[in-house]
């Protein structure tokens, strides 16, 4: 397990880094399944998860069944 104070010298706080571990080597998962894994509730992770955006450690995938849905995944070519 990683220290908060790990966490906090790889630029992330608490949540981030879960987020970016949960989603670690899978194809990406819906905001809906990565709030249930992570137990961040949906306000606090569309935040969250714009600022990894941001950061360009995670990248939204259209979904190809629905062009309005969206995965989020980690980006590997940043970082």
């Amino acid at each position: 397990m990683y220290s908060s104070v790990h966490i906090r010298s790889l630029g992330l706080t608490p949540p981030q880094f879960d987020i970016v571990a949960t989603l670690g080597n899978t194809p990406g998962m819906s905001p809906k399944e990565l709030g249930e894994k992570t137990l961040i509730t949906k306000g606090t992770l569309t935040g969250v998860v714009d600022r990894l955006e941001d950061k360009g450690l995670v990248r939204p995938d259209r979904l190809a069944s629905d062009g309005r849905g969206q995965n989020r995944a980690v980006d590997e070519g940043r970082g």
